[in-house]
């Protein structure tokens, strides 16, 4: 398959609803449950919801805890709950750096 051939098919794809609901389409395939950061919520204070996130890093390890904190910040529409998951989410890639 060419590259024309694989342009087309994603072009086809794409095509459809209003521009805003194609650059969310992909959410719908992400698995997420509700309380699956136990407890974390936009209304706590910043230092409850960090020790919230210790815990489940701990819990359920830190790519998991990572990736439901980015499809907050990416697919919400919320935006008091998208700055409290972005603010997190940088937090959380300070607190736990990559290490080489």
């Amino acid at each position: 398959m060419g590259f024309k051939e694989v342009f087309d098919r994603v072009r086809e794809r794409l095509a459809g609803d209003d521009g805003l609901e194609d650059s969310r389409r992909w959410a719908k395939e992400v698995p997420i449950k509700t309380g699956a950061l136990r407890g974390w919520g936009k209304e706590l204070p910043a230092g409850a919801r960090r020790r919230i996130l210790d815990k489940v890093v701990g819990k359920d390890g830190y790519a998991t805890v990572s990736r439901r904190l980015n499809f907050l910040c990416n697919v919400t529409k919320d935006v008091p709950t998208r700055k409290a998951a972005c603010g997190d989410l940088k937090w959380l890639q300070r607190e736990y750096p990559a290490v080489d």
